[in-house]
Parts: structure tokens; sequence; C-alpha cells
């Protein structure tokens, strides 16, 4: 055995024995040079991105199966981990969905109709709030049926109860008035009611 062979074989040894002490020890240097090793982190980040990327796109692109077969084996133990943050963090959690739900209330309603669409099982294409932003620009910031200029919802041309998809070809911008007038009616049945 070279003397570089018994020198790895020690360390793996010390390293098991030594397990716990040194997360202790780890952590508490992370937490007290925590503002430092963020401020390295993000200077690394910045100056490999393009790297990062590359590498995160060839590696899904090499192996998706076995990433998905890897998220699946795993489901339940994230779900846990997830679970155990949250129920330790609820409060700081609440605290930044109301901030990026009141800063971005075009996501919050996409995510909601995206959500709703998969539970009834129409299927669901992603609409992005640029996506709706454009749909909006493209109507003048009114409303599609009756013209008014007014908070706008995203009204379902053909309903999702009625087996209408949440993509952008389906949605169009209405006026509270039209849009719960309409509700889980098509056009000709609203139109002609």
């Amino acid at each position: 055995m070279t003397p570089k062979e018994a020198k790895q074989i020690y360390d793996v040894a010390y390293r098991a024995a030594h397990r716990e002490t040194r997360k202790v020890t780890s952590r508490a240097w992370r937490e007290t040079h925590r503002a430092e090793r963020n401020a390295y982190l993000a200077g690394w980040r910045e100056a490999h991105r393009e790297s990062l990327n590359v590498a995160t796109v060839a590696r899904r692109l090499a192996k998706p199966e076995e990433l998905k077969t890897a998220y699946a084996t795993h489901r339940e133990k994230r779900k846990a981990a997830s679970r155990a943050y949250y129920a330790t963090h609820r409060e700081e959690r609440a605290r930044y969905t109301a901030g990026y739900r009141a800063a971005n209330p075009e996501a919050k309603s996409l995510w909601y109709h995206q959500r709703r669409t998969r539970k009834i099982g129409n299927g669901v294409f992603k609409v992005t709030p640029r996506d709706w932003r454009r749909m909006l620009e493209r109507f003048g910031q009114a409303c599609a049926y009756c013209g008014v200029v007014a908070k706008l919802h995203q009204e379902h041309v053909i309903p999702i109860s009625r087996g209408g998809r949440h993509s952008i070809g389906n949605l169009l911008p209405a006026c509270a008035r039209c849009n719960l007038s309409k509700h889980d009616r098509l056009l000709v049945e609203w139109r002609h009611a």
C-alpha cells in the first residue's frame, strides 16, 4: 500500500468517526461567514453563468430518464423535507408569498387557472405573465367584448368546466361584468341570452 492510499483510508475513517463534530463546526463557520460566503458565491456564479447554463442543459438532455427516475425515487423524501421546512418557516414563507402575490397579481391568477385546469384534466399550456401582458396590449387594455377600460379578468372563451384548455389561445381580457355574466357559457349561448 502506498503512503497516498494509506492517507486516503485514514481520511475516510477520520471523517466517518467525526462526522457530527465536523457538521457542527462547519455549520457554525457558515453562520459566522454568511455574508462573505454569499458574496463570493454570487460573484462566482456571475463569472461562470454561461458555463453553468450549458452544463445544466447538457446534464438534463443527456440523462432525462435518469433524472425522472431520481425525482420519482426521492419524491417522498423531498416532500417530507419540504413540509418540515415550511412548518419551521411558516411566517417567513407567508410574508414572502403575500409580497410576491401583491407584486405579481397576473402571475397569481395564471397559477390559479393552471392549477384548476390541471385538476379537471383538460390539458394545461404554460401561459406566462408576459403572454398575458401582450394579450392586454393587443386589446388596448380594454375588455375584448364591450371595450370598457377597467380591471380585466382572464376569460376563457371555451370555459374550463366545458372542456376548454388554459392556453393563451383560449384566453381573452374581459371586464368583470362581461366575464361574470358569461359564466360557464359558450359565446353563442351568452350572446343570444
